[in-house]
């Protein structure tokens, strides 16, 4: 019977980190509700197991007042001063994505009012110092 329910605890774990990285692979995963933590080589997705994976960092949620005066957020992949500000931020995604082209939704008060889909991103000048050190966004998040 105890064999039975650790490997019934085992399959479902398992089953769970399965999920979360297809999540992070297709839509993300809200900064909020993710074990994350960061240093300067890497933001990290912690799984129930302990195991950890890189991640990217964006806002997918933008007041348009701040969308009209500062354009598209960019993409964060290590420690830099606006991935530590929002690390925990709702309105930041955790998301493994390898063609750079995400889900924005542009918000006026609490109602969305317009999105983009496959909307193109850039790397934020200071994570782009680090991914330079590594050639290619691949290498970086396998690494």
């Amino acid at each position: 019977m105890f064999f039975t329910e650790f490997k019934e605890a085992c399959n479902f774990e398992l089953s769970l980190n399965k999920h979360l990285l297809n999540m992070l692979q297709s839509s993300g995963i809200r900064a909020n509700l993710a074990d994350l933590h960061l240093d300067e080589d890497g933001i990290y997705f912690t799984f129930p197991n302990g195991s950890t994976k890189k991640i990217m960092l964006y806002q997918s949620k933008i007041q348009e007042g701040f969308f009209r005066s500062n354009g598209d957020p960019f993409v964060h992949i290590c420690k830099c001063k606006e991935s530590e500000i929002n690390l925990n931020n709702q309105d930041f995604t955790a998301i493994i994505n390898y063609d750079m082209k995400f889900f924005i939704g542009i918000y006026s008060h609490r109602t969305q009012i317009k999105f983009y889909n496959d909307k193109p991103l850039s790397i934020c000048p200071q994570c782009k110092i680090t991914l330079d050190k590594f050639g290619s966004l691949q290498k970086f998040l396998v690494d």
